[in-house]
């Protein structure tokens, strides 16, 4: 007696892509085929990017400050909010130093780009302004 193997209908083995619309996934289970959507992972995500204008007054202060506004803005996309809690530890995923952050963050505040607010003790408040 053989043991049925289950397959998942999300299996690779399952997934055709139709020519006509390339970029929708079908699942085939059968004779039928559904059109399914995947949820991607956090890395595969789509964060906006920031307005030109921003990024070149940003670029015009120095680099650094380009920079840190890059991490800014991706923060601002995974919260989904121009105002938030600012964490070290997200500008450490990019090798910059808390020296290096707190230096771009001035230069941003500077060129009227960002607005941080700070308490003694607690990670700063960012909110990024429009350009």
């Amino acid at each position: 007696m053989e043991t049925a193997v289950k397959r998942s209908p999300f299996s690779s083995e399952n997934l055709v892509f139709d020519s006509d619309s390339a970029s929708s996934p079908t699942v085939v289970v059968g004779s039928t085929a559904k059109v399914v959507q995947f949820r991607p992972k956090l890395l595969d995500w789509y964060i906006r990017s920031k307005p030109l204008v921003w990024s070149q007054k940003a670029v015009k202060r120095s680099f650094t400050a380009s920079v840190v506004g890059e991490v800014l803005w991706l923060h601002a996309g995974l919260r989904k909010s121009v105002t938030f809690k600012l964490q070290p530890k997200l500008f450490r995923g990019f090798g910059l130093s808390r020296y290096v952050v707190s230096r771009g963050l001035r230069w941003l505040e500077e060129a009227e780009l960002i607005e941080v607010r700070r308490e003694s003790g607690k990670a700063p408040m960012v909110t990024i302004l429009d350009a």
